[in-house]
């Protein structure tokens, strides 16, 4: 088989002649025009809400791209569907993004009333309605929270949400119990290892406002790669009692040693190889806790450098911040019907650490209403950075 390139007249075809063994000659119109746009979002590495909508010229294309995105404007329930994400953008933009002194969404796309066609904001963000960037770039804006909420609203916390914090944090919270003289314990009356607590907290799941701005402001994630819309907190007497815990979790089977997933583990709270060598020089040593964990202080006091820390950086969150963190999924039941189970994995956070971290990190560049602030600005300069720039 043999194959020759033609180039033909018309701008952006050439012909391709065929031909096989019998010699017959087949030809075939080739689009050469390309849109680079598609390779960077499939192999280029570019989150694809931060490019430019360039694939809608006409409500036809809309329509067809809807269909493909997953919403049909035909079907009535799946069209109010997408109202419903545009007003819950709106209100998300009005209220939790914009200063309202000075900024406002454009009257023509501030309201289902004032868009009239949902196949309007598709054009107006690909500019195919009038030569306006800002009426485009606003129109962007809007797209790109409502892509986020139609990702949360269709990920599996938001089905089996009870069924996810009941199975992930009542085994949890089974194990932790009040005691009249020592306060918080993990552990029960009747296990002979107890750990004091000076506090245990169930995160149950996140605001809507909270997933939304998380995801706005880390490009890379999808509404599946938050892995802490569950999770706990443990907050432990001192350092040693931090790594006691991580130890008692495992070994009563509260987590699956196998279910972790190690590149999102965190511990900048207490070298593990230090933690090791230095309980291994004191085993036959009749020490309390709070010698242990004063041996176990002066054992790191001259360890100033980061090699021997596991820490995944955040780039919202301060250095100085100190915890343990591990991502743990547990498998899911979710009953059908009598002979019929469906299961998947969901993962949930396991933060852990000592009261003096805990205390420091409740103010200051560490606190976390810092570590919000710095999110939501990131947030916002992704959505909205063109505002100050037009205006």
């Amino acid at each position: 088989m043999e194959f020759s390139l033609k180039s033909c007249d018309a701008k952006c075809y050439s012909l391709i002649y065929l031909r096989t063994g019998q010699d017959e000659l087949y030809d075939a119109q080739v689009n050469l025009e390309f849109d680079e746009l598609i390779f960077k979002a499939l192999v280029g590495g570019h989150p694809p809400m931060d490019l430019p909508l360039s694939l809608i010229k006409t409500d036809e294309d809309a329509t067809s791209f809807l269909d493909g995105y997953g919403y049909s404007l035909t079907d009535e329930v799946q069209s109010e569907q997408l109202w419903g994400y545009f007003e819950k953008s709106i209100e998300y933009i009005n209220n939790y993004l914009l200063d309202e002194t000075f900024e406002k969404v454009p009257v023509q796309l501030s309201s289902r009333e004032e868009l009239k066609d949902f196949q309007k904001l598709l054009l107006h963000a690909s500019n195919k309605l009038e030569q306006d960037p800002y009426i485009l770039n606003w129109a962007c804006a809007i797209l790109k929270v409502i892509h986020v909420l139609v990702h949360l609203d269709n990920d599996l916390f938001a089905k089996f949400s009870e069924e996810i914090q009941q199975q992930i944090l009542q085994p949890i919270s089974n194990q932790v119990y009040q005691d009249n003289l020592t306060g918080t314990l993990l552990g029960s009356p009747k296990t002979e290892e107890k750990i004091v607590l000076h506090k245990f907290a169930t995160k149950t799941f996140k605001t809507s406002n909270s997933s939304i701005t998380k995801l706005l402001a880390n490009p890379e994630k999808v509404a599946f790669t938050i892995l802490d819309k569950v999770g706990v907190r443990f907050v432990t007497k001192n350092i040693f009692d931090s790594f006691r815990v991580m130890h008692y979790l495992v070994k009563k089977n509260m987590i699956g040693i196998f279910h972790i997933i190690p590149n999102e583990s965190n511990n900048n709270l207490y070298p593990i190889k230090k933690f090791i060598e230095s309980v291994d020089q004191i085993k036959h040593k009749d020490l309390s806790n709070n010698e242990i964990n004063a041996f176990l202080l002066e054992n790191n006091k001259n360890n100033s450098g980061n090699n021997d820390y596991f820490i995944k950086r955040n780039v919202f969150s301060d250095r100085k911040h100190k915890f343990i963190k591990f991502i743990c999924r547990k498998l899911i039941r979710y009953k059908i019907s009598e002979d019929k189970e469906f299961s998947f994995f969901y993962p949930f956070e396991i933060q852990i650490l000592d009261y003096e971290s805990y205390v420091n990190n409740l103010s200051g560049p560490t606190a976390h209403s810092e570590y919000k602030k710095r999110q939501k600005h990131k947030a916002r300069e992704r959505v909205l950075g063109f505002v100050k720039k037009v205006q």
